[in-house]
């Protein structure tokens, strides 16, 4: 297993967030050879470190999961605590609060979509 180093500010120690380093980090995350989708649509949000070999292998993402009510169905999806383990597990972020800062950059740099069910 790799871990990805992220590089901080030596004053204020926030980790970096240009537009490339999320860029490479999100590359990571979604995995080399596509994202990790399984079948699975339970509300298990997370699985255990030791199910991934490496962080090549990015974050598991549903391959569909029905939201809402009348219900519809979304395609490869995940959720927050996923992402926030992924960016724990395999990036230098300092705990589940800035790891969950960091996911935010993939929005707001359009790499993800934000889904607010209401069920």
């Amino acid at each position: 297993m790799q871990l990805i180093i992220l590089e901080r500010d030596s004053v204020t120690d926030k980790s970096s967030s240009d537009r490339s380093t999320v860029e490479v980090i999100f590359r990571r995350f979604v995995g080399q050879n596509g994202s990790k989708v399984t079948n699975n649509t339970s509300s298990k949000d997370s699985k255990p470190l030791r199910e991934y070999k490496d962080s090549s292998a990015g974050a598991r993402m549903d391959k569909e999961r029905k939201v809402d009510s009348p219900p519809r169905i979304i395609y490869q999806t995940f959720t927050e605590l996923t992402a926030t383990d992924w960016l724990m597990d395999y990036c230098s972020t300092v705990g589940r609060k800035e790891a969950s800062e960091f996911a935010t950059h993939f929005i707001e740099q359009e790499l993800i979509w934000y889904l607010v069910c209401v069920t």
